[in-house]
């Protein structure tokens, strides 16, 4: 499972760079396929310009830099590719000098073929991060969508049963929507939405995972967490979602939310527990909202 590199950039823009970047990758085999043809026959042509062409065309990040998502390209994985790049070009026209002078060495196709498939794995890890972007992010609240909370729970269901460690999952709604877009209309709702997702992230631990379920519904993953503790997660959330107005223009609004909890049992399916957090969260609403309420009845199975 690859993660998103990115969850903050517009579809389009990710769209047009995967584009370039892929057009960036289909030169640079090519300019494999000149770097080895000009090593094997070094009498063939201008060599000082081949040369010039090739290491142009092994370049990738040549057709990458301008203009390109700032969340991508300070990337740890952007830097690896850097690296691995700039060695492999260095290698290659190591290579080229060697071959005009005569000194052609097997070690020197060594070094390359080995520069090659490491920058190879850099670059497969970028293409899927950014494909990842793409399918797994929500456009509007730039949070995980519903195919990768499909692919996620069943990861760390695998991961909770192996490990013998807590898992817990929590159902989360915005209060009164309805009337938030009845009131303000749908263009407010929707920043209301990005507000508050922003205030999900900005509240949970790094190892916690937000999804956008639906709507104004959302779920959240919590590994390696009992209930008591997934009770005091959620708490802080539910506490920075209200803690300031959320303002656009002349529209504001105390945005509140209410959450269920359930932790997982060992036996016991993701969507059972996801079940047991939804009737949680039914009770939190029925309660009067802006609370968090825990499933305290555990999967029969167990």
């Amino acid at each position: 499972m690859t993660d998103p590199i990115t969850m903050d950039e517009d579809s389009d823009v990710l769209h047009a760079f995967n584009a370039r970047f892929r057009e960036a990758i289909a030169q640079h085999a090519i300019g494999r396929l000149d770097l080895f043809f000009r090593l094997q026959f070094p009498d063939a042509g201008d060599l000082a310009a081949d040369k010039t062409d090739i290491v142009h065309r092994l370049d990738m990040l040549l057709a990458l830099e301008k203009d390109a998502p700032a969340d991508i390209m300070q990337h740890p994985l952007a830097d690896n590719l850097r690296a691995r790049l700039a060695k492999l070009i260095e290698q290659a026209s190591a290579a080229l000098e060697a071959s005009e002078s005569g000194g052609l060495e097997p070690t020197h196709f060594l070094r390359l073929t080995s520069s090659m498939r490491k920058l190879d794995v850099v670059v497969n890890r970028l293409m899927a991060g950014i494909s990842a972007s793409m399918t797994d992010v929500d456009e509007l609240t730039g949070l995980l969508n519903r195919a990768a909370l499909d692919r996620d729970i069943e990861r760390e269901h695998a991961q909770s049963k192996r490990t013998e460690v807590p898992l817990s999952i929590a159902m989360v709604d915005a209060d009164h929507f309805k009337n938030v877009n009845d009131d303000f209309g749908h263009a407010f709702g929707d920043f209301v939405l990005e507000e508050i997702s922003d205030r999900f992230k900005g509240s949970l631990r790094p190892r916690d995972r937000v999804y956008r379920y639906g709507g104004e519904e959302f779920l959240v993953i919590l590994p390696e967490t009992p209930l008591d503790k997934a009770m005091t997660v959620l708490e802080r959330l539910r506490k920075a979602v209200c803690a300031t107005p959320v303002k656009e223009g002349d529209n504001e609004i105390l945005q509140t939310v209410s959450a269920g909890v359930a932790e997982l049992g060992m036996e016991e399916q993701p969507e059972a527990a996801i079940e047991r957090a939804d009737q949680a969260l039914y009770q939190a609403k029925e309660a009067g909202r802006n609370r968090v309420m825990a499933s305290d009845v555990l999967a029969e199975t167990e």
